[in-house]
């Protein structure tokens, strides 16, 4: 079995920190401004049906835990984007 080294975290490790402990939201809508992705596989990120995906473009409003997933998702993404 391989040994892993544990490593010191770096700078945007705390900053990334820093954003995910905020309260911060994003709507589905700025989500998909910024990440190319299809209702489905925003569903699976969301833990939501494709119907309901669909139903917060149709209404322009979606719950209050997805937005604050999806601002953590972005955080996350834009931490580890290369």
């Amino acid at each position: 079995m391989k040994t892993i080294l544990p490593k010191s975290p770096r700078k945007e490790h705390w900053e990334a920190l820093k954003y995910l402990q905020q309260d911060e939201l994003m709507t589905p809508q700025e989500f998909l401004t910024r990440w190319q992705l299809t209702y489905k596989q925003l569903g699976l990120l969301t833990n939501c049906t494709i119907d309901q995906v669909k139903k917060w473009f149709y209404c322009g409003r979606s719950p209050y835990e997805v937005q604050r997933r999806l601002f953590k998702i972005d955080v996350l993404w834009r931490q580890t984007s290369y």
